[in-house]
């Protein structure tokens, strides 16, 4: 009778050791696949969303956190559809930042001319990125948006 308790014993410790071991090794292989993937997926966030003044147009302006920071500029018809978070779809993406500014709020914001013609990425009070709607053309001097938003705000 001892030698039966003594079995079931250890057969109840191997399944609650076995069990123990498998949902630990689970966890653990859970969190290694987040950060092992997250630096190729990356980490998105809304930085900014607006309309365009003829409210046919939405711009968005993604903060994407992967290996550096980057933005990203998408421009969508709806204003309440989700980005596809995909750098091959958006207007624009960024050259790298520190990745040490994550913390630091860069003031990123989005400028609509007044026929909606152009928009314009603004980070840390300075213009980045803009796009001409009508002529299809991109700028990345900020004399030269300032100009164009000037023309068109007219």
């Amino acid at each position: 009778m001892q030698h039966k308790f003594v079995k079931w014993t250890l057969i109840a410790v191997i399944i609650f050791g076995s069990t123990t071991w498998i949902l630990l090794f689970k966890n653990f292989f859970d969190r290694y696949m987040i950060d092992f993937t997250q630096p190729f997926s990356g980490i998105h966030d809304v930085s900014s969303r607006l309309q365009s003044p003829d409210g046919k147009k939405v711009a968005v302006l993604i903060r994407n956190y992967g290996f550096d920071l980057n933005f990203q500029l998408y421009i969508f018809d709806n204003y309440f559809i989700q980005p596809p978070y995909d750098p091959n779809g958006s207007l624009w993406l960024s050259n790298d930042y520190n990745p040490d500014d994550r913390s630091k709020n860069l003031h990123e914001d989005l400028e609509w001319s007044k026929d909606s013609s152009v928009v314009a990425v603004i980070i840390e009070d300075e213009y980045v990125f803009a796009y001409d709607f009508n002529l299809k053309k991109e700028y990345e001097d900020a004399e030269g948006i300032k100009q164009l938003l000037e023309s068109r705000n007219i």
